[in-house]
């Protein structure tokens, strides 16, 4: 029995398969995701892939940075990580280090009820025609607060 505890600690070498698996997913795919396919855990896979000389950390270009920036309000973190071969957890944390926001605005959130078009035609009608408040919220069946703010340009 305790012998059979023990082997659980034990540290059992790499075979040829699996480090073959590191070499060919590590600019792929998180360790993580390559501890998942080989049964090893997180820690040991970037143990691993340390000693074989693949790069601890890959920068990121400023090409790379850059899309992240232009697409930031149209894609989610995965889908621009997908583009530049990168995993969703290093697109998120490059976002954050350089100070991107990938928040949605506008009617690419995903909890939007007004269009872009709404929000401008909501303005328009309260700056160029003057109408209420009240009047512009039951035309587009939201609460007088929302349109107050969206007139006011502090939510969109």
């Amino acid at each position: 029995m305790f012998y059979q505890d023990y082997r659980k600690y034990v540290k059992h070498p790499y075979s040829d398969n699996e480090k073959q698996i590191i070499l060919n997913n590590w600019n792929k795919l998180s360790a993580r995701e390559i501890a998942l396919i080989t049964g090893r855990s997180t820690h040991s896979v970037q143990q691993k892939a340390k000693s074989l000389g693949l790069a601890k950390y890959r920068h990121f270009t400023p090409a790379q940075i850059e899309f992240i920036r232009i697409n930031k309000s149209t894609l989610t973190a995965e889908e621009i990580g997908r583009f530049i071969g990168r995993s969703k957890q290093a697109v998120l944390y490059i976002a954050g280090r350089t100070g991107i926001s990938l928040k949605k605005l506008g009617e690419n959130n995903r909890k939007a009820k007004l269009s872009d078009q709404d929000i401008d035609y909501i303005r328009e009608l309260r700056e160029d025609y003057g109408l209420t408040l009240k009047s512009i919220a039951d035309k587009f069946e939201v609460h007088e607060g929302t349109v107050s703010k969206i007139c006011s340009y502090k939510a969109r």
